[in-house]
């Protein structure tokens, strides 16, 4: 089963509605051009030397904006950036602003004593004097970007610049914007993300609204939170490289932006459409970069406790919301006020459901001493509280069996989040778990939601092996009907099994399974065991000229692992002229394994020798020169390689004359050319080692891997890998990337003088 590609599910990073923020998935993902790469350069005008990111933290502060539109369902945010101070205009993402004629737009500010604000709330009750109205001027859909125009712009604030060139690969960036109104839990305005670039490449996203998105995109590798749509990515000069639009919630921290060239292009054309002629805005800002002070509001009322707590419980939403800011302004000593704040995630209030979030946030992770309302959240029926508790069950000291019965239940929650979440809090039990949650654990493997399934497999798998009780189950599953349950019994019953005869007894009757991937997990749960599981050696020869390509492939790994069986090799034999090139590769590395030593085989041992891989060929002559009696053919097959520019075959030919004796007389020219040719040149000296980004990046692109896997059961999966064996062609990858072995979709990057242009592709096993 080869897999070509993959669906990506990415997620608009816009802002928050009237509940929480509805997150968007594409219908369908594609890249229309190969990647490309690009050196950085300066602005023609700007900065020559990096700053920190602490400086261009503070750069960032000058431009960035905070925008809020309303809409039919409530209220919907994001971010911006001044790209433009003299004529006002703001930068941001379409589906920000959407077909909206008007925004309103905040830019940072502090308390007057230099410690900048993030609470939204004090915005929102200061909106008289901090809002700054907008009017949309442009938009377009495809790029994702849309102008605003200002009604003012703060003295403080001036257009922040864009690069001379887009960022390049490995390039370190930066973002800020407003994620505190649009995160479902946690969240902060002007929250500063530190990453680096992956790559750029054009793709499409189609997402179920009818939004595409066809633009070059820079991905990067940084967090970003709902909220922080259009909000600008710079370089470590502090010049705009692109505008966060998107982030991959199947990828950690992966972030599409839509790049510089997209960005300048749309620029020059909203320009000429005005009627006037885009020019770069000036780059180099003045100092002193702290967000600009405003006469702070009336004073909040004394922060007793007494008085948060009433305020807390008020049937005032602004006040229950005012109250939670405040516990969190007081970080870690508001922790008394955990519970209240826990609570606080289900709110009936949207705002204060935020609030909350962030208080929580800020007042740090959870401690020892919260245990118990961690405990009290997930025995209850409050969606956001028991995920709350459900995503932090790691962090205090490890609960007692007592809740493991509430972790355990959670897994059966109508939201995907809370089954996800619960499936790796009972990961946190370990084997104490096997038992109690074995039952909905093996139900939930074929959960609808590929994240939640993901999640159970892996915690499936970390209680392995299973014994006992536990197996009864699983057995019962494995005689099953449903072949889906039936791969996922098997899968556990022999991962981590150390007893070669029971796996065999096990697996015998799976070798005939009407199901492909069972059948072809069967095969390798044998081979695994090598020699000690040649009781199973019948069926998987049978297998062999099984019609489905991944199972052949298994069973001639594993004959090939157990070294051989009666049948073996001739059913083998007949692969190598398969039309499927994973059989054939993996067929002849069988045979070469196996030993090719009987005088009958002799037309298999000449297919070998003849095979395109040198390792290959210099296995099977050296099994060809242990046959005897030695056929004529034979012979002449090892010297018809002698010329060969492999050293190791050449090397093996000489020992099938040796052994050939008198026999290879005819052939002794071509063995002293071969001899006069000497042994193979040395080697070229390695690489210096990379000094520089560019240079890093380079060496690691030339061994980079996608692995892609179609696993039965588990959907379409991907990972990475590095080539550590060229000759060899060995690809180092994780364990949990190809899990149960398989066939697999490996892809290599080719370059040309541009760049990463494209993959070429092999298949794997």
């Amino acid at each position: 089963m080869l897999v070509g590609a993959i669906g990506l599910l990415v997620l608009l990073v816009g802002g928050g509605t009237a509940t929480w923020l509805a997150l968007r998935a594409p219908a369908a993902i594609g890249p229309d051009a190969p990647p490309t790469a690009a050196a950085p350069a300066p602005a023609p005008n700007g900065p020559k030397t990096a700053f920190t990111p602490e400086e261009v933290n503070r750069r960032l502060l000058r431009s960035a904006v905070f925008i809020v539109r309303p809409t039919t369902r409530g209220v919907n945010t994001g971010s911006g950036v001044l790209i433009h101070g003299p004529r006002k205009l703001v930068l941001t993402n379409y589906h920000v602003v959407e077909t909206a004629g008007e925004a309103t737009v905040f830019f940072p500010v502090n308390d007057g004593k230099g410690d900048l604000i993030t609470d939204l709330a004090h915005y929102t009750a200061n909106a008289a004097k901090l809002r700054v109205t907008a009017k949309v001027i442009a938009r377009d859909a495809g790029r994702d970007l849309a102008v605003l125009e200002l009604d003012r712009v703060p003295a403080e604030a001036f257009g922040l610049p864009l690069a001379g060139q887009p960022a390049a690969t490995g390039a370190a960036v930066y973002s800020i914007g407003g994620s505190g109104a649009g995160a479902r839990e946690g969240g902060a305005l002007w929250r500063f993300s530190v990453g680096a670039v992956r790559g750029r490449s054009r793709k499409t996203f189609r997402f179920p609204d009818g939004q595409v998105i066809a633009a070059m995109i820079l991905e990067t590798q940084k967090p970003v939170n709902p909220g922080d749509s259009g909000g600008p990515t710079a370089n470590d000069r502090g010049e705009l490289v692109g505008v966060v639009s998107m982030f991959d919630r199947s990828q950690n921290l992966v972030v599409n932006d839509i790049d510089l060239t997209e960005v300048r292009a749309y620029l020059t054309k909203v320009a000429k459409d005005g009627g006037w002629a885009w020019k770069d805005s000036d780059a180099a800002p003045p100092s002193g970069l702290a967000p600009r002070p405003v006469d702070p509001a009336s004073p909040p009322p004394p922060d007793t406790k007494a008085v948060l707590l009433a305020d807390t419980k008020s049937s005032d939403a602004a006040k229950r919301v005012e109250a939670f800011g405040r516990l969190g302004e007081q970080k870690a000593a508001a922790r008394w006020a955990v519970p209240l704040l826990v609570a606080g995630l289900d709110d009936v209030d949207d705002r204060a459901r935020r609030m909350a979030a962030v208080a929580l946030e800020q007042i740090g992770p959870p401690a020892p001493e919260d245990a118990g309302c961690l405990a009290a959240a997930l025995a209850g029926d409050k969606r956001y509280a028991r995920l709350h508790a459900l995503r932090h069950f790691g962090t205090v000291e490890k609960a007692g069996r007592d809740l493991l019965s509430a972790v355990v239940a959670a897994l059966d929650a109508p939201d995907a989040e809370t089954r996800e979440a619960a499936a790796q809090a009972v990961g946190f039990y370990g084997p104490d778990a096997r038992t109690p949650a074995l039952p909905k654990l093996f139900n939930r493997a074929a959960d609808p939601d590929p994240a939640v399934a993901r999640a159970v497999g892996r915690v499936l798998i970390s209680l392995a092996p299973y014994a006992g009780a536990d197996r009864a189950p699983l057995m019962a599953a494995l005689n099953g009907t449903d072949p889906v349950r039936r791969y996922t019994a098997l899968r556990l019953l022999t991962a981590g099994a150390n007893d070669a005869e029971s796996v065999v007894e096990l697996v015998r009757p799976r070798l005939a399974d009407p199901s492909a991937p069972v059948r072809e997990l069967a095969a390798r749960a044998a081979g695994g065991f090598g020699p000690a599981a040649r009781a199973a050696a019948p069926e998987l020869v049978y297998l062999v000229a099984d019609q489905e390509g991944g199972v052949r492939a298994a069973a001639v790994w594993a004959l090939g692992e157990m070294g051989g069986a009666p049948g073996a090799v001739a059913a083998i034999g007949r692969l190598l002229a398969a039309d499927d090139p994973l059989v054939r590769s993996a067929a002849a590395l069988s045979l070469v394994r196996i030993g090719v030593t009987d005088p009958a085989d002799g037309p298999i041992l000449r297919a070998l020798i003849a095979n395109d891989d040198a390792a290959i060929r210099a296995a099977a002559l050296e099994n060809a020169a242990r046959v005897r009696p030695l056929a004529p053919d034979l012979i002449t097959a090892a010297a018809d390689v002698l010329p060969a520019a492999d050293p190791a075959v050449r090397l093996a030919a000489l020992r099938v004359l040796t052994a050939a004796g008198p026999e290879a007389a005819r052939h002794s020219a071509k063995a002293f050319e071969a001899l006069a040719a000497g042994p193979p040149p040395a080697p070229p000296a390695p690489p210096p080692p990379p000094t520089t980004g560019d240079q890093l990046v380079e060496r690691v692109t030339r061994s980079a891997t996608w692995v892609l896997a179609d696993r039965y059961g588990d959907g379409v999966g991907s990972g990475s890998g590095t080539l550590i064996d060229g000759p060899n062609r060995l690809v180092l990858t994780n364990y949990h990337v190809v899990e149960g072995g398989g066939t697999f979709r490996v892809e290599f990057p080719t370059k040309n003088g541009h760049g990463v242009k494209g993959y070429w592709g092999c298949d794997a096993s």
